[in-house]
């Protein structure tokens, strides 16, 4: 099913939900650990974009979802435990950023990026 036809489907309007833009907030891999498909045009990558798709009904879910994993993610980064990422599918299950939304603008996580070098 084309991502236009899912959003249809979800009744959103795709300019304001980019999936993509999710899920590349969130690294593919931990080492030798994935975490999800490289890219969405893969059967897994569908898979999450329609369960991300059912759950973000509004364009400010999706922008405060974005925030909420990259700052996750970054405070992960930080504290040297990416090791600990869940994988995407547990991510997408229990719309964990939803838990995540309180890191938002935690002091200490601006600007960190998880595929930046560690220091």
């Amino acid at each position: 099913m084309s991502n236009v036809n899912v959003c249809k489907l979800l009744g959103i309007r795709e300019d304001e939900v980019r999936f993509i833009e999710f899920y590349n907030a969130y690294p593919p891999k931990v080492g030798s650990r994935v975490l999800r498909a490289s890219n969405i045009d893969t059967v897994m990558g569908r898979k999450h974009e329609k369960k991300y798709l059912e759950r973000i009904k509004s364009k400010e879910a999706h922008e405060d979802a974005i925030r909420a994993i990259k700052a996750f993610v970054a405070k992960k980064k930080q504290a040297n435990e990416m090791k600990f990422l869940p994988m995407m599918e547990t991510v997408l299950n229990n719309s964990m950023w939803e838990q995540w939304i309180i890191l938002i603008d935690t002091p200490g996580t601006e600007g960190l990026d998880w595929t930046a070098q560690s220091v």
